[in-house]
C-alpha cells in the first residue's frame, strides 16, 4: 500500500477449508502480527502493529483503518 511497509492491507481470502488463519512479519518498523477467524458471517481480528505503520483491515462488508499498537475487533 506504501513504500518501506508504512501502510498495509490485511484482507482475508477466505475459503471453506479455512476458517482461522494466524502469522507475522518481520518489518524495519518491528513485527506485524495477524490472526483472524471467520465465525458465521463475522470476522475476529487480533492485531499488532508496529510503530510508524497503518492498517488498512477489510472484512467482506467492512473497513477499518487502524494505526500502530494491539487492535482487537470484529468486522462483518
Amino acid at each position: 500500500m506504501a513504500p518501506g511497509f508504512r501502510k498495509i492491507m490485511i484482507y482475508p481470502e477466505v475459503t471453506d477449508r479455512i476458517s482461522c488463519v494466524s502469522f507475522s512479519y518481520g518489518t524495519l518498523y518491528g513485527e506485524i502480527k495477524v490472526r483472524w477467524e471467520k465465525i458465521e458471517e463475522e470476522y475476529h481480528y487480533w492485531l499488532s502493529v508496529p510503530h510508524g505503520m497503518e492498517a488498512i483491515v477489510k472484512g467482506n462488508k467492512e473497513i477499518k483503518e487502524i494505526g500502530s499498537g494491539e487492535w482487537i475487533f470484529t468486522l462483518k
